[in-house]
């Protein structure tokens, strides 16, 4: 490869814009309500299932298997829309999981019964599943290296921080309590119709895979209006910073070979999947089904608006810890910012499970275990992403958020029969201690990307 042909690429050309321009911003809101949509979605039915525990005499094992059922469909969407956006594009997935998500949400409302609820919950997680992995790939394929951390934080703690319980507690109180539960679900699945529109107007397919996949020409029209917008008095040191960039793409991709899904099991990647495997197996499946899972103790605790209050409250410890993201990480680095934020979550999760008889004290370390969570999740995701080369990023991505939605299907089940058994003090305590060993296995063995590209980190 000539370096000419190096600084035609779009991993350099993106790597080496100065500042975000007019293209990036636009992308921002588009992607923030992907994520509030999806995470909201997730804690919502946390929010109704006292309610609906009540009116179909559900125990404490059934309402687990209920809350568990759209993992399982997330499975189904991470490991299926990771292999097709492989294939057929980012934006192609994007807008079919969306419409997927819209149809099924709409239609919680409209069960009889569990096994129906179930039914729906598992179709409206396949569309949550390619959808969030989608989202996580767009932050990656068009943001700089040295502001992605920045960026993914600020992206996701604005969408997943404010939809993650926090929105979805929003809207109950603001509708659910007085029109009923149904209407939280008609509103998240009417609202995404209008994402979808905003997505067939505003989002363009990834530029990376354009080239990728031999669609120079395409890929050339969107890095040439990316490019348009970049300020006159920074051009010369965009050429400069293009230059050096395609040099170290040069550097690293010398007779490198096609990389497929298979070679992330291969000696070259494997040792980064099996770290990305159970630190997602063990974060997803211990920290996503409590958060589905907290409301049910909470709201019977006490009562529909102190509870509904609390949660608010707690929730919002992911968007503050999202935005203390924001301002350290790339200073910090992403594997960094994993090992202090889950550290910090796992010991809060501990300290949560003996406060819950108190309603301040549960609060406050219900909010810092959040806090921990948000200062973590959203770098976990661009930690992931930078693993793998860009022919199989979103597969290879994807089998990570599979492998934690595995997780998610098992552990509130587990979490269903334990709570009847030991109580929700020790379900929190044992969350805790799992999360803190899988911590510790990517602060020994996981590989820092700290100031490195896409393609040096392909190596």
């Amino acid at each position: 490869m000539s370096q000419s042909l190096a600084e035609r690429m779009a991993g350099p050309r993106l790597d080496a814009v100065p500042k975000l321009t007019r293209f990036h911003y636009s992308l921002m809101p588009v992607l923030m309500l992907g994520y509030w949509f999806e995470f909201a979605n997730v804690a919502s039915l946390g929010l109704v299932m006292p309610i609906i525990a009540e009116n179909w005499a559900l125990t404490s094992q059934e309402v687990g298997i209920v809350l568990a059922a759209v993992s399982w469909g997330m499975i189904a969407g991470a490991y299926t829309g990771g292999m097709v956006a492989d294939i057929f594009g980012r934006r192609r997935v994007f807008m079919w999981s969306l419409a997927v998500y819209s149809v099924f949400t709409f239609l919680i409302p409209f069960t009889a019964d569990m096994y129906q609820l179930m039914a729906v919950r598992v179709l409206c997680g396949w569309g949550m599943g390619a959808m969030t992995d989608s989202i996580t790939t767009y932050i990656t394929e068009y943001y700089p290296s040295r502001m992605r951390g920045r960026i993914t934080a600020f992206i996701f703690g604005i969408g997943a921080g404010l939809g993650s319980g926090f929105g979805a507690t929003v809207v109950y109180r603001a509708v659910g309590i007085a029109w009923g539960w149904q209407w939280l679900f008609y509103i998240l699945g009417g609202g995404a119709v209008i994402v979808y529109v905003l997505y067939l107007l505003l989002l363009p397919e990834s530029a990376r895979w354009l080239q990728v996949r031999g669609r120079w020409e395409e890929a050339e029209k969107i890095l040439a209006r990316i490019e348009s917008q970049i300020d006159p008095s920074l051009e010369e040191r965009y050429r400069r910073d293009l230059s050096a960039y395609a040099a170290r793409v040069l550097s690293v991709t010398e007779g490198k070979e096609r990389v497929g899904i298979r070679d992330i099991l291969g000696p070259e990647y494997r040792r980064r999947t099996a770290i990305l495997w159970q630190y997602n197996f063990f974060m997803m499946g211990t920290a996503w089904p409590l958060n589905m899972w907290v409301p049910s103790i909470i709201m019977p605790a006490y009562g529909t608006d102190l509870g509904s209050m609390i949660m608010m409250i707690i929730y919002l410890g992911n968007f503050f810890g999202s935005m203390i993201a924001v301002a350290v990480c790339e200073r910090l680095g992403r594997k960094n910012m994993l090992v202090i934020g889950l550290s910090f979550a796992g010991m809060m999760m501990i300290v949560f499970g003996h406060v819950l008889d108190l309603p301040t004290h549960a609060a406050l370390a219900g909010m810092l275990y959040q806090v921990g969570i948000g200062l973590q999740v959203s770098q976990g995701y661009a930690y992931a992403q930078e693993l793998f080369p860009t022919r199989a990023r979103a597969s290879a991505f994807a089998s990570g958020t599979g492998m934690g939605r595995i997780g998610m299907s098992i552990f509130p089940v587990i979490f269903g029969m334990l709570m009847s058994s030991v109580g929700p003090s020790w379900v929190l305590t044992i969350s805790g201690i799992l999360v803190l060993i899988s911590i510790s296995i990517v602060a020994v063995f996981g590989v820092s990307t700290k100031g490195k590209t896409l393609e040096e980190l392909s190596r």
